[in-house]
């Protein structure tokens, strides 16, 4: 599958959509030289596919408190035996996406996101299956402070992308290999607010009248990749 070895918790990354999971499974111990230099273990998730169903659809919207509000839907399903499609997406927002450092009260924590999931099945032939998918997901979300009246709130911007196709074929009876290629960016962009960092009073005045030429950051990760298997099976050594 495709690697993300990166931070995938919220402050980092958007959050991987659960509709889009079809099962996931934690693996522990002595890992397949296939999942690299992994020491502690790997979380394996497979997506849906389109083969699961004939045809399949659903979708939903929620409210909560805090002004928050969640709403998703995907479709799915095959043509013929040969071939399948899956797709998904869905969108958040709130007043409160993370919950503040203690000391005063829920400030500046609001949060929004939006995500896209598309997948494809193809069996070719008796020996060959081809599958294709690719995932977008992006959310913008406040870093908690206690300047209510501050111009220029920390704020920080998420997105990741995913895109990969897979290649199996089957040799013999005995015997299939498969090709992987696959890329991956990770990104975040943040506002500085660096007077959340000034403690004297004097300095936080000055600093507000020229916060809004603060600086702020980005960061960026990305990987492109090929795996290539060859599998033997029911061979004895």
């Amino acid at each position: 599958g495709i690697p993300l070895t990166t931070n995938q918790t919220r402050i980092y990354a958007p959050l991987l959509p659960v509709n889009i999971i079809e099962s996931a499974d934690l693996l522990r111990g002595s890992l397949d030289p296939e999942y690299g230099v992994a020491m502690s273990g790997i979380l394996n998730v497979t997506t849906r596919s389109g083969f699961d169903e004939p045809m399949f659809g659903g979708a939903e919207y929620g409210l909560a408190s805090d002004n928050t509000r969640s709403a998703s839907a995907d479709l799915g399903g095959h043509i013929g035996q040969r071939a399948a499609y899956y797709v998904a997406g869905g969108a958040f927002s709130g007043d409160r996406y993370l919950d503040p450092v203690s000391g005063f009260a829920p400030n500046h924590t609001a949060g929004s996101g939006r995500d896209g999931f598309a997948k494809v099945n193809v069996i070719a032939s008796d020996k060959l299956d081809i599958v294709a998918l690719g995932y977008y997901g992006q959310t913008e979300l406040g870093i908690p402070n206690h300047f209510i009246a501050s111009t220029q709130d920390q704020t920080a911007t998420l997105t990741s992308s995913v895109a990969g196709l897979r290649m199996n074929y089957s040799v013999s009876d005995g015997a299939a290999m498969s090709l992987l290629a696959y890329t991956r960016h990770q990104a975040m962009d943040l506002t500085s607010n660096g007077i959340d960092r000034i403690s004297a009073v004097a300095d936080v005045a000055t600093a507000l009248k020229s916060e809004r030429y603060f600086v702020g950051a980005h960061r960026s990760d990305a990987e492109t990749g090929l795996q290539f298997e060859y599998a033997l099976k029911n061979h004895a050594l």
